[in-house]
Parts: structure tokens; sequence; C-alpha cells
């Protein structure tokens, strides 16, 4: 194999290391992000609706007692919280075409030094908070059939938690 590989070489067909990296460097590298419609309202809903769509039913369930209305304050309450946070992000996108997430909106509307603590803060409190309470949905709902007719040990759950936490941040 490594006295093919030396031929080949040599003939000029496979180009040494050296080349390759040096190609590589000297591309013109450039970014093609494109939102269209369907993707655009999946990132909306999602940032807005997040991991509460699994959270919050149980509880609506217990309460009301029936599927039927149950259904329909959950589809009622997406409507709302479609109508009032997808759309004030629709419209901040189609006026403040700059990329950068909510910074260029921050920007704008109040100034460098609030749109950098913001962000700041969305990076370390904010983020990694919302992303623990979805490993912890993702680890009482992963650990409930293991324990039928009662509710998983909260050791369990924070455990669980814990490992899809360190599992994802490996990936």
């Amino acid at each position: 194999q490594g006295e093919q590989t030396n031929c080949l070489k040599k003939k000029g067909r496979i180009p040494p290391r050296r080349h390759i990296l040096e190609k590589l460097l000297h591309q013109n590298v450039s970014f093609y992000f494109k939102v269209g419609l369907i993707s655009g309202i999946c990132m909306i809903v999602g940032t807005i609706i997040g991991s509460g769509i699994f959270v919050s039913p149980k509880s609506v369930l217990a309460n009301v007692g029936a599927v039927g209305p149950c259904l329909t304050i959950w589809a009622a309450c997406g409507c709302v919280s479609c109508c009032s946070g997808a759309l004030c992000f629709a419209e901040l996108g189609t006026t403040i075409t700059k990329s950068g997430g909510e910074y260029p909106y921050l920007m704008e509307a109040f100034g460098p030094i609030p749109a950098f603590l913001f962000s700041w803060a969305s990076l370390l409190v904010i983020k990694p908070s919302s992303f623990a309470i979805i490993c912890l949905s993702f680890a009482e709902y992963a650990s409930a059939p293991f324990y039928p007719g009662c509710d998983p040990p909260p050791v369990v759950i924070k455990c669980l938690a814990a490992a899809a936490i360190g599992k994802t941040s490996l990936l």
C-alpha cells in the first residue's frame, strides 16, 4: 500500500499533503444560509413554544379532567403565543435584516451596551438554564415508564438530566 502511494505521488496523481492544505487555506469559503417560509416558521415556533409543549399539557389535563377542553385550551394558547411572539419576530426580521439573532434588534433599539449585556446574559444564564429545563423535562418523561403508578425519584430524574446534558455536550 505504501509503495503504491509513493509511486502515485512520483507520477503526479496524488498531490502532496502540503499542496492540499495550501488549496484549502486559499479557497474563498463563504457561508450561504437562507431561511425560507417553512423553516422560518418552524424556527420561530420552536423558539417560542420550546419544551413547554411537553410539560404543560399534563398539569392542564389534571386540572381540567377531560381531553376535549384540554385540547381547546392548548390550541388557544398556541394561537396566542404564535400571534404575540412569532409575529413580533417576523416583523423584526423583515424590518432589521441583519444576522445575529436578538443582538441586532437590541442594538438598533437600545444601543450597544444593553445588546452586549443581553448577549452575555443569554450566553451565561438564559440559554444554559433553558437547556437544563429541557433536559429535566426529557428525564422526567424518559424515566416515567420505569416507575408505573408513581413519580420517579428526583435523584433519578436529576441524574438522567445530567447524563443528557453530558451526552449533548460531547456531540
